[in-house]
């Protein structure tokens, strides 16, 4: 790692641990309802005398890390997490092009599979195979060319699987995407208390 990138990463994780942490300390303070009438700074109390300003503090801070959080999360290279999901999406919609394909075959004669690819046109997802048949007579084999069109239907399951996959087995969505949430923790923690008028 270059040290620029190096630099760029090592404040991306501080700005990491900012926000998980005041995150944290503001859900605590929405939900456990505490009142702060003094602060102690290195020995010296300070009487508090609207204490309702402490949440405001507390928002505000929490509104500069995950700001801060957000510039550093896009200078991330997130190129590896789209080239792991299309490596397992392409084995998953190569097995459902198979499959596709075994389903419309009417035919009685025999035939095997080989050259089995899978490419993408923009959002398309087609697979393309090589189809040897043979008839009953054992004549030669004939060799085709099929290309199986995934529609969208036959896509749900398989993007499911594969972002499945990838967020349980890589560092991605835990490192990247997990402090949004841990940050969304209090503000939908308020909504349900405004919801529920509480």
């Amino acid at each position: 790692m270059e040290e620029k990138e190096k630099l760029v990463y090592d404040n991306f994780v501080r700005q990491r641990r900012n926000l998980m942490a005041i995150s944290l300390v503001l859900f605590f303070y929405i939900s456990s309802g505490i009142v702060m009438d003094t602060i102690n700074i290195l020995g010296n109390s300070f009487k508090v005398t609207t204490p309702s300003h402490v949440g405001s503090i507390l928002y505000i801070v929490w509104g500069y890390f995950l700001l801060r959080y957000y510039q550093y999360f896009r200078h991330m290279p997130l190129a590896e997490l789209r080239t792991k999901y299309a490596e397992k999406m392409s084995k998953i919609v190569s097995v459902v092009g198979v499959k596709l394909f075994k389903k419309g075959y009417k035919t009685s004669n025999k035939f095997s599979l080989s050259g089995i690819y899978v490419f993408r046109d923009g959002k398309e997802w087609m697979v393309s195979m090589d189809v040897d048949i043979s008839d009953e007579a054992q004549s030669p084999l004939k060799r085709n060319v099929e290309r199986i069109n995934v529609d969208t239907i036959h896509l749900i399951i398989p993007r499911l699987k594969a972002a499945f996959h990838v967020a349980i087995n890589t560092r991605f969505i835990t490192e990247y995407f997990l402090p949004f949430l841990v940050a969304l923790l209090p503000i939908f923690y308020k909504g349900y208390l405004f919801v529920s008028g509480k």
